[in-house]
């Protein structure tokens, strides 16, 4: 049996994926790209404990051929998909819609956005008021958005939970917190840059690239500046911490306000100085690369990013 979960809301994807789960009270085999891939003819039978498995690929399609899928939607094993979207036009994806059991879960419209962030708030244990879920969608949307991205909306949930000390989200929080428009969540690049999550990266940089029309050029010289400022307030945070700068002096200091002191600081704990003033020193070097060089600029914000 071949299952397709295709669209943006992750979360409504993962909750379907989970009644499948449960009713079946099947054991999980998860696999995703970034490690070798069974062949789909050797997922049959059952498990050394005698359970069934259900085997979740995730963004692993383009890997197979359609031979392969047509022969494991007519066997017994449960396999499914999770993909953000298919192109359509392909002769594979014609005939993938024939021979898989596909649904589409589309990421909320703007008219709905709020609403899908008050309950996903909900289902996570948060609170948030209504107008501070409206000035979110708002925000995150913004004018070259046509969708609420539910990542971003849940990155953005969990960050202003832990500002507001796991009280509710006000609007004032989010009209601090939460930046307008932008094409890449840089607090959740810099958290997953910090915790080496090389997939997570890869995944956010490929979002941000393929959200544009711009050249890539002009992309990673944005890119590179916002990462580079951010760092700077990394650091900043950092040497202020070895100085025993009270909070107070360093908002005075800086001019911040107490929201973003309060991420720089989460941000701090992922990174020692001496990984800070090299990648600092990387992005100044990646700014003549990019104007004295043909190297692709992805290939160039791809090597920095992953060795900082």
């Amino acid at each position: 049996m071949l299952i397709v979960l295709l669209g943006e809301d992750v979360y409504a994807k993962q909750e379907y994926l989970q009644n499948i789960i449960e009713k079946s009270e099947l054991e999980i085999a998860r696999y995703d790209a970034t490690m070798p891939l069974p062949k789909l003819g050797s997922l049959a039978g059952q498990s050394l404990f005698g359970a069934g498995q259900i085997h979740i690929f995730s963004h692993c399609l383009g890997q197979y051929d359609l031979p392969e899928l047509e022969s494991a939607a007519k066997g017994t094993s449960q396999i499914v998909f999770i993909e953000d979207t298919l192109d359509k036009r392909l002769t594979k994806t014609k005939q993938l819609m024939k021979i898989a059991e596909v649904k589409e879960f589309l990421a909320p419209a703007p008219e709905v956005a709020a609403k899908w962030i008050v309950s996903h708030a909900e289902s996570i244990g948060i609170t948030i008021q209504p107008a501070a879920a409206a000035e979110m969608s708002l925000r995150l949307i913004g004018e070259t958005k046509k969708n609420l991205s539910t990542t971003a909306a849940h990155n953005e949930l969990l960050k202003l939970w832990a500002f507001a000390g796991e009280k509710t989200i006000t609007k004032q929080m989010v009209e601090e917190l939460t930046p307008k428009d932008l094409a890449i969540d840089l607090f959740a690049l810099l958290d997953s840059i910090g915790q080496k999550n090389k997939p997570a990266v890869v995944r956010l940089l490929q979002q941000y690239y393929d959200s544009s029309s711009e050249d890539d050029k002009t992309l990673t010289i944005r890119l590179s500046a916002l990462l580079a400022d951010q760092l700077r307030s990394i650091m900043i945070v950092k040497q202020a911490s070895e100085q025993r700068l009270s909070d107070n002096d360093l908002l005075t200091a800086t001019g911040w306000k107490s929201g973003r002191l309060f991420i720089m600081k989460k941000l701090a704990n992922n990174f020692s100085a001496q990984q800070l003033s090299g990648a600092l020193n990387k992005f100044y070097n990646l700014d003549k690369e990019l104007k004295n060089s043909n190297l692709p600029p992805r290939i160039v914000i791809d090597m920095i990013v992953a060795v900082i």
